[in-house]
């Protein structure tokens, strides 16, 4: 179980001594003001998790709470806001993501790039290359190859390339 608090706004009156716990009441408004506290996502807050709970001879039930201070998020966590990030524009014109294959269809092994005229036909070297990605980098490299059609439209993939483009669209 979960409490937060942000800025005194709910829980127990801390000059009455009562920790918060289940039945502590809520002492904010509706949340309908966009100027409260809780509306406002850069307003630190506490968030009180249960560590334990025993119950007493009388029915009385202890709590044992651990605290967290800080920006509280939708998921209840407290730290970093990662669903917030942006684009680093120190970036911007330096890297990239690299390739995006969409399809299975573009991987080739060696063997299939040959027989698509790899080495016999002009020029279609520059458009079936080794490829790596991660996975390759940091386990065994799997030998594939990629068929890369970037700059030639379909057209002109099915009248230069007749091989190529009959494998994509068939694949």
């Amino acid at each position: 179980m979960t409490v937060g608090e942000r800025a005194g706004e709910w829980g127990s009156d801390p000059d009455s001594g009562q920790s918060p716990g289940r039945n502590a009441k809520s002492r904010t408004k509706s949340g309908s003001d966009p100027q409260s506290p809780a509306a406002r996502s850069d307003t630190p807050g506490r968030l009180l998790t249960v560590t334990d709970e025993h119950t007493g001879e009388f029915g009385e039930v202890t709590v044992a709470l651990t605290e967290r201070t800080g920006l509280i998020h939708a998921d209840l966590s407290v730290g970093a806001n990662v669903a917030g990030a942006v684009v680093l524009q120190a970036n911007a014109n330096i890297s990239s993501p690299g390739v995006k294959l969409h399809g299975a269809g573009f991987i080739i092994t060696p063997e299939e790039a040959a027989a698509l005229g790899l080495g016999t036909v002009p020029e279609l070297a520059r458009h079936i290359r080794s490829y790596r990605n991660g996975r390759d980098l940091t386990d065994t490299p799997r030998g594939v190859m990629v068929i890369d059609a970037f700059g030639l439209s379909a057209e002109q993939l099915r009248s230069q390339y007749a091989t190529v483009y009959q494998r994509l669209l068939s694949a």
